[in-house]
């Protein structure tokens, strides 16, 4: 009995051990100078896709996959220069919020893309995006803690 209990507990431990979805990190865009390489990170951490000019971003990500299963917790800080036909695509279904002053997770963020103009600030639970329309900057923050 006790060996059969060993081999059930066994046969969990290598199903359920396994991390599902993507793997715990803390990374900024310092640490892939290329474009495309920064887009592909980005799109392991994000469910949309879109297209960018320049892309900076600070994300950590930590993978809750654990028996018995766990939250994931993640800091998703993106600031990029899109394409104007695609500005739009960055507003989200949240009010639009009275900001006025850039918050700090967006200067953190950037380091060569000027935010100075972001003046469009939408909230919407745990996302927040910020639009500056004139140069097609856009900010996106979303999180879970």
């Amino acid at each position: 009995m006790l060996r059969f209990i060993a081999i059930c507990l066994l046969l969990i431990s290598i199903g359920c051990g396994g991390n599902s979805g993507p793997p715990t990190v803390s990374e900024t865009s310092a640490a892939r100078p290329k474009l495309a390489d920064r887009i592909k990170f980005v799109e392991t951490y994000v469910k949309f896709r879109r297209t960018y000019k320049e892309l900076e971003y600070d994300i950590s990500f930590m993978n809750g996959g654990s028996f018995p299963p766990s939250p994931s917790e993640w800091d998703v800080r993106l600031v990029a220069i899109v394409p104007p036909d695609e500005i739009n695509n960055w507003s989200v279904a949240g009010k639009l919020d009275g900001t006025k002053e850039v918050p700090k997770w967006v200067a953190d963020t950037a380091q060569s893309i000027d935010i100075n103009s972001i003046t469009e600030w939408y909230t919407d639970g745990n996302r927040t995006v910020g639009i500056d329309r004139k140069h097609n900057v856009v900010a996106y923050r979303s999180f879970a803690h």
